[in-house]
């Protein structure tokens, strides 16, 4: 596909090296204000909430709430019970006992460094699309990066654990690999392409939107009728 690239030079050590310092620079305010914001206001240990969305999703996964994505409630709640802070053994039985786990200190530690870290990774993302769109142009992608990366209302969308960031995350990630797996026609590239489809598709629920990405694959002489 015309005006796509995919060579050496997009992962060459100068742009990881780069990329690395895109990523720390947009974690490390994120991971402090995640770490901060909502902690020990009303005594040692205590948390509250700054978004009623927070943990909704760990609720929705533990069947204690309705309406609402359980896919990153999975994934943080997953994490927690491997670092030894397991649901409770009865998820669902008691609506009170579970809200009390997904707003404990462990599991609010690991849902919104969670958020933190995908945040952080969609400025990469958005510095290799930007890369892979317009090789001729690095500035291009790497000012669009850097933007995300400082940016205050992103910043403060990644402190708190709810499934925003990491909806924005997993679509920007497919339509990189999208972008990628037309250009190359590779089958690994379409299958992960396929694969990161279902979250950006299900980490908030915004079907059917990223299926339009899928039209990118239909050959070119189909677009070229309509522009």
């Amino acid at each position: 596909m015309p005006g796509l690239s995919l060579n050496a030079n997009l992962f060459s050590g100068r742009n990881l090296g780069l990329l690395f310092g895109i990523f720390l620079l947009a974690l490390l305010p994120r991971l402090y204000s995640a770490q901060t914001v909502g902690w020990h206001w009303y005594g040692e240990g205590s948390f509250t909430p700054i978004n009623f969305d927070e943990v909704n999703s760990c609720r929705m996964w533990l069947k204690a709430a309705k309406a609402y994505s359980p896919l990153v409630g999975a994934q943080t709640v997953t994490i927690n019970a491997l670092l030894g802070h397991p649901p409770p053994a009865n998820p669902g039985g008691n609506e009170q006992i579970d809200k009390a786990y997904c707003l404990s200190a462990p599991h609010m530690t690991v849902a919104r460094s969670f958020s933190a870290v995908l945040g952080a990774a969609t400025a990469v993302v958005i510095v290799l699309i930007g890369l892979a769109l317009s090789p001729q142009r690095p500035q291009v992608a790497w000012t669009a990066g850097l933007l995300l990366a400082l940016s205050g209302f992103h910043a403060t969308q990644s402190h708190m654990a709810t499934v925003d960031v990491a909806m924005t995350f997993y679509a920007y990630l497919f339509i990189l690999l999208a972008m990628l797996a037309v250009a190359t026609r590779r089958a690994a590239l379409i299958g992960l392409c396929l694969l990161l489809m279902l979250p950006a598709i299900f980490a908030k629920r915004i079907w059917p939107f990223p299926l339009f990405g899928l039209l990118a694959f239909l050959p070119a002489t189909l677009w070229q009728g309509f522009l």
